[in-house]
């Protein structure tokens, strides 16, 4: 339960067969990766008409989720994709460099990176070292500040790049109840973590607010909890009080909503390298 991923599989995987079986026990947490795709293929379409749209992906369902997303979004517009190039886990910084300068090659004016951490921070740094100034989303997975910060450090322009989250930020909002409260549990019981927290990683705040979702669905669970029960208060949660996410963004669950969350706030990053993740606009709701 509670799966740290946005693989649409693991929401799907309750009403359809997969791999051979239904999945009835198993259930997401944060926003799927194709929806939020689509978020940035609406984007794209609304404020830069006729764009040319250069992808990097990772090469399996991860990278795979988040392209099928993206081309959905744009509908009839998907032939702007004009180069989407896939690289393996694993990949040296010199072989996710070279796909960038294939994607500008094929005369690319947006740039759409779907990776993780690390190939995600190579790809802003060489995209900034070969002098190309692309309009550039990154997808949230690789959205948390001490990734940006080290991209910063080896040198890339992050100035400008959007992105999406759901959580809300230590940096940003450590005003919000939550952000007290979470800042005064890693000091209580993982004082290692403070400077990591300070610092905004966002994972610390993923962790909190998944765990509070968890403890939710035990509260609701009847005072002798079984399985059964467990997985009864998870599909049937509907609650906009968990004070780790972004303000507003509502956990709802039912027998045929199986996607926790389905709202994205849309980000941008200014402040150079030693800025952050500024939320713009409203909810986006009803990704899925």
């Amino acid at each position: 339960m509670l799966v740290a991923t946005g693989d649409a599989y693991w929401g799907n995987c309750v009403h359809h067969k997969c791999q051979g079986s239904t999945k009835p026990w198993t259930l997401g947490w944060q926003p799927d990766y194709p929806g939020e795709a689509k978020l940035y293929s609406h984007y794209i379409l609304a404020h830069k008409a006729g764009a040319k749209i250069g992808v990097i992906y990772q090469n399996d369902a991860y990278g795979k989720n988040y392209l099928a997303g993206l081309k959905t979004g744009l509908g009839s517009h998907a032939n702007e994709i004009v180069d989407a190039e896939s690289y393996n886990l694993g990949d040296s910084a010199q072989v996710i460099a070279a796909h960038i300068v294939a994607l500008r090659a094929h005369g690319a004016d947006t740039f759409v990176i779907f990776a993780t951490p690390t190939a995600s921070i190579q790809s802003l740094v060489a995209k900034t070292l070969i002098g190309w100034n692309p309009l550039t989303f990154l997808n949230n997975v690789s959205a948390n500040r001490i990734f940006e910060l080290k991209a910063a450090q080896s040198g890339a322009n992050l100035d400008g790049v959007i992105s999406t989250g759901y959580v809300a930020s230590q940096t940003l909002q450590p005003n919000l109840p939550g952000m007290k409260l979470a800042k005064n549990i890693i000091h209580t019981y993982a004082p290692s973590l403070d400077q990591d927290f300070a610092a905004g990683d966002l994972n610390l705040v993923y962790g909190l607010g998944s765990a509070w979702t968890f403890v939710y669905a035990l509260k609701h669970a009847g005072k002798n909890p079984t399985r059964a029960s467990l997985m009864k208060a998870l599909r049937h949660m509907n609650t906009t009080k968990n004070p780790f996410l972004y303000p507003g963004i509502t956990l709802q669950t039912s027998a045929k909503r199986t996607f926790p969350m389905e709202q994205l706030i849309m980000t941008k990053w200014s402040g150079g390298s030693s800025g952050d993740w500024h939320p713009f606009g409203k909810l986006i709701s009803g990704l899925h």
